[in-house]
């Protein structure tokens, strides 16, 4: 059963959504400020997709923890942003995580599980 698709698709789009989120961020570098001043702006917003990748990185071989750990950023996204006060961003800043951490629950579930063959002592012919 081929299931490569259905494994790449929560990491782009986990990988999508951290980069839509440094993306929307960049407009503290418009305006008449100093660079260092846009600069110590900037580097707080970005934690949280910083975190996101962190999460990609883990979910990339233990898509179990990746998922479980993406439902919890998602509530804690929902805490952080008051994203409860409005659909719009309730959809797009708790929903997408929750989505996405679910598809990934379900590829540790659907994906194949490696075959750990020990050879013990006994079953190795040492009269050759």
């Amino acid at each position: 059963m081929k299931l490569h698709w259905f494994i790449w698709f929560p990491r782009m789009m986990l990988l999508v959504f951290a980069v839509l989120l440094v993306w929307y961020n960049l407009d503290v570098f418009y305006g008449a400020q100093h660079f260092i001043f846009k600069i110590e702006t900037f580097l707080p917003q970005v934690i949280p997709a910083v975190v996101l990748l962190l999460i990609l990185w883990l979910a990339w071989n233990k898509p179990m923890w990746g998922g479980i750990l993406l439902i919890i950023v998602s509530f804690i996204f929902t805490y952080f942003y008051h994203s409860y006060r409005h659909l719009t961003s309730f959809l797009l800043l708790t929903a997408v995580p929750i989505i996405i951490g679910v598809l990934y629950i379900i590829v540790h579930y659907m994906k194949p599980k490696k075959l750990n063959i020990t050879l013990s002592s006994s079953s190795i012919d040492t009269n050759l």
